[in-house]
């Protein structure tokens, strides 16, 4: 839609966001095949910068989101609502299904 339809010139937020992402997604690739061995000094740098990619990838992937819906209002007119209020449910949905896993899996250790 965005290639035939929209100027792809990197001139708004959604567009710098989703080149951020791409390009963030790749080092997220290499950094999981670059991992040190498990006795490694670097192991615990490794993971705790693997982490903070993975955890700023999936964020500026939901906010992206909003983004593009914002800036295909404001190029057609036409509502978004229901994209908003179907994605909110969405993530919300992912939301409690990863914390009632964190909660589940805590529970079974202690019941052990």
């Amino acid at each position: 839609m965005s290639i035939g339809n929209f100027d792809n010139s990197f001139t708004n937020n959604h567009q710098r966001i989703g080149l951020a992402v791409y390009a963030a997604i790749w080092l997220q690739a290499v950094t999981g095949i670059l991992k040190p061995d498990r006795e490694s000094k670097g192991r615990s740098i490794w993971f705790l910068v693997h982490w903070l990619l993975g955890v700023t990838v999936s964020l500026l992937g939901i906010i992206n989101i909003y983004t593009g819906l914002q800036s295909y209002h404001t190029r057609t007119m036409r509502s978004t609502s229901v994209w908003n209020l179907a994605f909110t449910v969405e993530i919300v949905v992912i939301l409690f299904i990863y914390l009632l896993q964190e909660k589940w899996a805590l529970y079974k250790a202690n019941q052990e």
